[in-house]
């Protein structure tokens, strides 16, 4: 698992992220719980689906949390922030998961 990653979106806000199983796969983006954090896909059930399923999966920390610096959101603008990470790091389709607080 690779758990320090991050990546500067283009208004300035750093977003972390953690990323487990094949580089090359189709990539999933989770959505964290709260409270929890990107360290959410080290868990050895989502890692191991990773491996098993050959799935890219990318763990963001929301604004605040984690390695992410702090900025005002809300549920509405969430997507625009997920789809700001998922161009900063090269991603054109992707899925989304989504637990708990980061199922909204």
């Amino acid at each position: 698992m690779r758990s320090d990653l991050h990546v500067e979106l283009p208004d300035g806000t750093t977003v972390g992220y953690a990323e487990v199983g094949d580089p090359a796969a189709p990539p999933v983006i989770h959505l964290h719980g709260s409270p929890s954090s990107r360290l959410e896909v080290g868990l050895p059930g989502i890692r191991e689906a990773a491996t098993d399923l050959g799935l890219r999966v990318l763990a963001p920390d929301r604004p605040g949390m984690g390695l992410s610096t702090f900025r005002g959101y809300s549920i509405a603008d969430y997507p625009r922030l997920v789809r700001s990470f998922a161009d900063a790091v090269g991603l054109g389709r992707f899925a989304v998961i989504g637990v708990s607080g980061g199922g909204k």
